[in-house]
């Protein structure tokens, strides 16, 4: 798993980022040498495009390093700064025509500081399905959008520049090349076994909803029915534990793109509230949403809907599932301690606070607890250590926090303290936000 970049100026992190980076450490290419053919690629490019700036960049853990460059002294960038950290999760082209108007760049020092960055356009290197970095042009003043003769120029030479990687890959021996291919191969053996469960639990949680619910009549003895009962409740956690699986393997290795659009922050929240309704009420337990001040109902944020749903679901998932204390209904006036849904701004960043009253989560443990298959054992929700049930903990979380890295935001655990419930909240950067619900000045 990547290092968590810094939370001022979060860059989006690509879904398959361990394999990614697998695949980038087969090849054997940071901290060498400039190659002499690359070197005459990046020049070629230079000169075609008539821009001051051309690089072979790479997007290691936590920086970026330029395999070949011209009109650069430093080889080394942090990631967090780097154009071509959001181009590796775009896997196409990404233009930027003036960057001091593109929400995503004008706060970067590399545009309001030297090297004052204005024109980018860069081609992500596509390597077994891992974008490697890119090969980019730069310019200090803004430009036109390429031509399609321009883009398909730039592309062609990007696929010179992955041939010379996919060279190394193989030059590096078949025993270092199956490390990420083994790695998929386990992912994709999990997606298998997944989708393989799910028929016969299908099948096992039907017939023992028929006989929980007496169909042909009155079982005896009455325990009878009780088996069925368990029966059809396990049955269904592994349902539920089996299309996180199915889930979260697809969208690892897949090829997950953001489809962005502008959409009300209140929108967002609402619509993943209703998938998660019907097995709160089931449980008993009041589903709120709040938001955080009157701005935050004209908050508008430019994301991938479905995907920022979904993480808000997971998290509200955990929280329905985990987060409601066993004391809970002390009061007429609390007949459940509710699971609250609040959105709103705080120094440009928009979040979504996920907020329970269970008995907490473990911070020590978060980093673990937001890792795919992790399972309780103590180190998940304080004074639940079943293992037996780590669908939710095991992957609702993770495939949450992989979902806001995307977006080049953070998941966090916030307010926990044993017996009080706590909170986990869905940080999202500051170019993220169209709208800030407040008038102009």
């Amino acid at each position: 798993m990547s290092k968590m970049l810094p939370a001022a100026s979060q860059v989006p992190i690509p879904f398959n980022e361990r394999y990614r980076l697998s695949v980038l450490n087969v090849c054997d290419v940071l901290d060498q040498p400039v190659d002499p053919d690359l070197q005459r690629l990046v020049e070629l490019a230079s000169r075609r495009f008539a821009v001051p700036i051309a690089l072979v960049s790479l997007i290691d853990e936590d920086r970026q390093w330029s395999f070949a460059q011209v009109g650069l002294t430093a080889r080394e960038t942090p990631r967090d700064q780097a154009f071509c950290a959001h181009a590796i999760v775009a896997e196409s082209p990404v233009i930027v025509c003036d960057a001091t108007q593109d929400p995503r760049f004008r706060d970067n020092p590399l545009v309001v500081g030297p090297p004052y960055i204005r024109f980018y356009a860069g081609v992500p290197l596509l390597v077994e399905g891992a974008a490697l970095g890119t090969l980019c042009i730069i310019d200090f003043e803004p430009r036109a959008p390429l031509s399609s003769e321009e883009l398909t120029d730039l592309q062609d030479l990007a696929g010179l520049a992955t041939g010379f990687f996919k060279v190394r890959r193989d030059a590096r021996g078949a025993a270092q090349q199956r490390q990420p291919e083994q790695e998929k191969e386990r992912i994709q053996a999990l997606a298998l076994l997944s989708h393989e469960l799910r028929t016969p639990l299908n099948a096992i949680v039907g017939f023992a909803e028929l006989i929980a619910g007496e169909i042909n009549g009155p079982i005896q003895p009455p325990v009878y029915r009780e088996y069925a009962e368990a029966m059809r409740d396990g049955g269904r956690r592994l349902e539920r534990f089996a299309d996180r699986v199915l889930s979260y393997t697809e969208i690892v290795y897949g090829q997950v793109r953001v489809h962005e659009e502008e959409i009300g922050a209140r929108n967002v929240a609402e619509r993943a509230c209703r998938l998660v309704a019907a097995r709160a009420e089931a449980k008993g337990i009041s589903l709120r949403i709040e938001p955080d001040g009157p701005a935050a109902d004209h908050l508008t944020l430019r994301v991938d809907p479905a995907l920022l749903e979904q993480a808000l679901f997971q998290v509200l998932s955990n929280a329905v599932e985990h987060g409601v204390a066993e004391n809970r209904g002390t009061s007429e006036d609390d007949p459940v301690r509710p699971v609250i849904l609040i959105w709103g701004l705080h120094n440009g960043v928009a979040s979504f606070a996920v907020r329970d009253r269970g008995v907490g989560l473990s911070p020590d443990n978060w980093e673990s607890l937001t890792s795919p298959f992790h399972c309780g054992d103590g180190a998940g929700r304080q004074g639940q250590g079943d293992s037996s049930d780590c669908g939710n903990l095991g992957l609702g979380l993770a495939l949450a926090r992989r979902l806001v890295e995307l977006h080049g935001g953070r998941l966090t655990l916030d307010d926990c303290s044993l017996g009080e419930g706590c909170t986990v909240r869905l940080n999202l950067p500051p170019w993220r936000v169209v709208d800030n619900g407040h008038p102009a000045a």
